[in-house]
């Protein structure tokens, strides 16, 4: 069970790491990014579906001929003219492309949206742990204050020396120095949190209940799923899909175009063009029979471009393993590293309190009881930093896994 103390009182509600991911997909610039791109991208697909639809121009003329009779003089004429493309072999490829591109798109955003959460939720953690090392700091100071105050006293009743109580006045001094440190850090990472998050966070955090490790499946069978699940893959392999069929489309270039046409003049004066309206409809037959080598240079390139995304997609996949098998191991390392801290964290406050006892009977001295006081201190700090790696570690398992957060299949 994660435990949290807060920097201070405060009217604002307790944040849940639920919430903190909620506000940050409300109001961080990242996750509006990853939205626009998948708009910029539908408007790609758009511009690639207008290759099969007809384009249709409207062209109007004033003329004013001052050496013409006067009746002459201006003249108005609007031409309407349409084309629309029977046939056109790139026009396929490059759709095709376009609507491979906004799948691709689709999952780049919503990847990038869940690793934004899992960014929130890291940054909780982290503010978490600060605040808790915080606290653990602020009770040696206590206990160094009230050493001293006992040492004070016992000095005054001649039970031992003033260099007892300048070993605790030490202590102390040390004490509220790395409380300094740790007030600094909890606040630094707060403000992080909060620069995250879009808005200012000055209540409690509430610590999440599912980050212990649990008995999980097998490397191999994680590796799987996160194949399965993985939004960035999957997207990899639909940009390498996306370049294989762009590839095709300068070798479409060869093949003729066929496109239909028809034009609508009208003018005010009938001399302009003869009469006073005049049209047609015919067809365009276009076959680009050389264009100095253009076509087959960039098939080449686009080839090449090809292979990288296949290579890229392959190497994804490969680091998806990779990523899977080093994240269980770090789970496993954190779980044996906090049953070790919590075991310490459990002695080292017996010890200093049997030390304590000691001391006050004259059979152990003011550094026995500094040096048990700081081996308390040390130990607890590490029982905490344990407790809040392996909620980060689990964190990192479920990211490279392909889920939420919370642990669940899906977007957050």
């Amino acid at each position: 069970m994660l435990i949290a103390w807060p920097l201070g009182a405060s009217a604002q509600a307790p944040l849940t790491m639920a919430e903190a991911v909620r506000g940050v997909m409300a109001r961080n610039e990242r996750a509006a990014i990853a939205d626009q791109e998948l708009v910029a991208s539908e408007a790609r697909l758009r511009r690639a579906r207008s290759l099969f639809f007809p384009d249709v121009t409207f062209t109007g003329r004033f003329r004013h001929a001052p050496e013409t009779t006067e009746r002459d003089a201006d003249r108005l004429n609007g031409t309407l003219e349409g084309k629309f493309s029977v046939f056109d072999a790139r026009s396929f490829p490059v759709y095709a492309a376009a609507r491979l591109e906004i799948d691709a798109q689709r999952l780049e955003s919503a990847e990038a949206r869940r690793r934004l959460a899992f960014l929130a939720s890291d940054s909780f953690l982290v503010t978490l742990g600060a605040e808790q090392a915080l606290a653990v700091s602020e009770r040696r100071v206590e206990l160094a204050r009230r050493t001293l105050e006992d040492t004070i006293a016992r000095r005054e009743a001649a039970l031992v020396g003033t260099n007892d109580v300048t070993k605790a006045e030490l202590e102390l001094a040390t004490a509220q120095r790395e409380a300094a440190r740790a007030r600094a850090e909890a606040t630094s990472t707060r403000l992080a949190l909060g620069n995250l998050l879009g808005a200012p966070v000055d209540g409690a955090l509430v610590p999440p209940a599912d980050l212990d490790p649990r008995a999980d499946e097998p490397p191999a069978r994680l590796v799987e799923r996160a194949l399965r699940l993985r939004s960035d893959t999957a997207a990899a392999r639909l940009r390498a899909d996306v370049a294989d069929r762009l590839a095709v489309e300068p070798l479409m270039r060869t093949i003729p175009t066929l496109s239909l046409v028809g034009e609508y003049r009208r003018s005010s004066s009938a001399e302009f063009f003869g009469r006073d309206n005049d049209w047609f409809v015919g067809a365009d037959l276009t076959w680009a029979l050389y264009d100095g080598g253009e076509r087959y240079a960039e098939r080449d390139e686009k080839l090449a471009l090809k292979k990288v995304a296949a290579l890229q997609a392959r190497a994804a996949e490969r680091a998806v393993d990779l990523d899977v098998r080093q994240a269980v191991v770090a789970v496993e390392a954190a779980r044996t590293a906090r049953v070790k801290a919590d075991a310490a964290a459990l002695s080292a406050p017996k010890n200093a309190d049997e030390v304590a006892a000691l001391y006050r009977q004259g059979l152990a001295t003011a550094l026995d009881v500094a040096d048990a006081s700081v081996r308390a201190y040390s130990a607890e700090l590490a029982s905490v930093g344990e407790r809040y790696a392996q909620a980060r570690s689990v964190l990192r398992l479920r990211e490279v896994l392909g889920v939420d957060p919370t642990g669940r299949e899906g977007a957050p």
